[in-house]
């Protein structure tokens, strides 16, 4: 998985909500190599944004930004537990007009399955590497064997 991105791509016009290329869901790994989330405007009539937790929690390594800007980096902490970060995004339109759309990211960590069918996936591929170790370990130790008769 990688690092994820979030594109605010336009304004749903019945629920003024942002429309958002992760759909409003996000998932993302505690891993030290795919933790970064970043949100990005794509759509000319958001003109700034502002992420704000719902809680006091912050699963992210650096303070969250509490100034509007065009897009906004954060890396979740290395080995952050499972969890829900719920947030909202408060976002500007070209009149300085404020409005909240309701996103959410859910954290992994890193060997934890994002869901079962990527756990059923996970659970394979960890069982595959232990049969291919073991086989090469059998190999080795028996040509060692052979070739000190």
């Amino acid at each position: 998985m990688p690092n994820q991105k979030i594109d605010i791509t336009g304004i749903d016009s019945h629920t003024g909500k942002l429309i958002l290329s992760d759909n409003g869901r996000t998932e993302v790994l505690s891993h030290w190599k795919f933790r970064k989330v970043t949100w990005k405007i794509r759509f000319s009539k958001v003109k700034s944004i502002l992420i704000v937790g719902k809680t006091g929690y912050n699963p992210f390594e650096t303070p969250i930004p509490v100034t509007y800007a065009t897009d906004v980096k954060l890396t979740v902490n290395k080995g952050e537990p499972a969890t829900d970060w719920e947030y909202s995004i408060h976002w500007k339109d070209e009149h300085g007009n404020i409005t909240i759309s309701d996103p959410l990211i859910a954290i992994r960590s890193s060997i934890a399955p994002l869901s079962p069918q990527e756990g059923l996936k996970g659970g394979l591929l960890i069982t595959l590497i232990v049969i291919l170790l073991s086989l090469l370990g059998i190999s080795y130790f028996g040509r060692k064997k052979k070739n000190s008769k």
